[in-house]
């Protein structure tokens, strides 16, 4: 039999009888102890004086042999009832004990485990929608993205379908620093076209050398761009508007380039002829003077190799332009504002999926101790019910170990009588069978339960 241990079986009101923490095994053994201890053996011993007592009432001739009472029998049977009934009365408070317990574990598991349950799923369902509400599908700012995100993908979509073609874009990432290289290339280029005119301060050569080359940086993105947007424009109107665009471009960059170039080479020819500075020469001459001598200045071989140098250097600042943009004007910004879009929608979904499913896993977590704990009361309610039976069987056994030793008894009783009497033994000598006495102390306990308190009674467990 399983090792149980029976909870607060001093509740049954018997001192000494039970102990707190006693295994069912104890228990039992400690009811049988103290109720029916003489009816768990029956040895030579007992049996001599059995035997003794029959062959005493043989030798009077007890009971007649047409006797219908069995005095021995009634008072041994009588005395076997009398301590069933006793042990009935323990094995009952025992199982009165287990079944508040039952009852209470029940109740736990019936009514508080679903409150439990349903307040969790309460809590869970009550979250998930406080996080829908402040940034789910269903919150303001989470409609608000997804709408731009869609209005931003369907004007890409509705452009791809206008030109037919996904978006040319390249050197994306490094456009402007191609650019920036470009123009910085311009300082040691244009350099010496300012350097006889800032002699005394040659950083603020440098500083305008750098600024004439961002300049045409500047004018050469500008003329690019229009140049690839004027051969992808759809109508003729807009060919010219770029087509016009391109060519102011070009009419700013060209004297600028050749005015450098005169710079230059008017550079060369005073470096050559004068002995004395450019200031000097300010002083003797005049700006005016000086000025129209620069513009005078034919271009020679320096002025016209630093003219093609710039030329070329602006060159190709167009030629990356040309391929930094698509030819749609809108096109790029399209795909730019629906990626941004797109990624700030995306932030914000896998912001409530996060919290969606942090909430998630706790609930899961709550559920799953919960579960756990109806687990542990059921398989606690098969226990006891375990020990429910356990307390059925041993009533059986009980029966079964009373009726047995009754029998025995009433044997060597009559084998004794039957050796010193004289007469015929009484007809009822023999005739006891183990299931007609279990019959009879079977009876005796039922009619105790109906005398008895409602709260006993041996319960059937299944």
């Amino acid at each position: 039999m399983p090792k149980w241990t029976v909870p607060s079986l001093e509740v049954c009101g018997i001192a000494g009888t039970y102990r707190s923490g006693d295994s069912m095994d104890a228990a039992l053994a400690r009811i049988e102890a103290t109720t029916l201890s003489e009816y768990t053996r029956y040895k030579p011993a007992d049996r001599r004086v059995d035997e003794k007592e029959g062959a005493r009432d043989g030798q009077r001739e007890k009971p007649s042999s047409d006797a219908e009472r069995y005095p021995f029998r009634e008072r041994i049977v009588a005395a076997a009832q009398a301590a069933l009934r006793r042990y009935h009365h323990q094995i009952e408070n025992l199982c009165d004990v287990l079944a508040k317990r039952e009852q209470e574990l029940q109740l736990d598991l019936d009514q508080r485990y679903a409150t439990k349950r349903d307040q969790l799923n309460a809590s869970f369902q009550n979250k998930a929608d406080q996080i829908e509400q402040t940034i789910g599908p269903s919150s303001s700012r989470h409609v608000s993205l997804r709408e731009a995100f869609q209005r931003a993908w369907d004007r890409e979509r509705q452009i791809e379908a206008d030109v037919g073609r996904p978006l040319r874009v390249h050197l994306v990432y490094s456009y402007t620093a191609i650019m920036a290289v470009v123009a910085l290339i311009e300082i040691p280029v244009n350099r010496f076209a300012f350097e006889l005119y800032f002699a005394e301060t040659p950083a603020l050569s440098l500083m305008i050398a750098f600024g004439i080359g961002l300049a045409l940086m500047i004018l050469a993105h500008f003329a690019g761009t229009w140049l690839k947007r004027g051969f992808g424009a759809s109508t003729t109107g807009q060919k010219f508007a770029y087509g016009i665009g391109v060519a102011v471009t070009a009419a700013l960059a060209l004297p600028t380039i050749y005015l450098i170039a005169l710079l230059r080479q008017h550079y060369v020819h005073f470096v050559e002829a004068q002995n004395v500075s450019f200031s000097e020469l300010l002083e003797q001459r005049g700006f005016e003077d000086v000025a129209q001598e620069v513009i005078a200045t034919d271009l020679g071989t320096s002025g016209f190799m630093l003219f093609m140098v710039n030329l070329l250097v602006v060159g190709i600042g167009v030629i990356v332009a040309v391929a930094r943009h698509d030819a749609h004007p809108d096109y790029e910004k399209a795909v730019r504002t629906r990626e941004r879009a797109e990624k700030r929608y995306h932030r914000i979904q896998a912001r409530y999926d996060r919290q969606i499913s942090r909430a998630k896993t706790e609930y899961d977590a709550q559920l799953s101790a919960l579960e756990k704990q109806q687990d542990r009361l059921e398989r606690e309610i098969e226990e006891i019910r375990s020990r429910q039976r356990a307390c059925s069987a041993h009533r059986e056994q009980m029966l079964e170990r009373v009726s047995l030793h009754l029998k025995q008894r009433l044997q060597a009783y009559e084998e004794g009588n039957e050796r010193t009497r004289r007469s015929e033994a009484p007809a009822f000598f023999g005739m006891h069978d183990e299931q007609m006495l279990r019959k009879e102390l079977g009876e005796a306990l039922a009619q105790s339960d109906v005398s008895a308190s409602p709260g006993y009674g041996i319960r059937a467990v299944k």
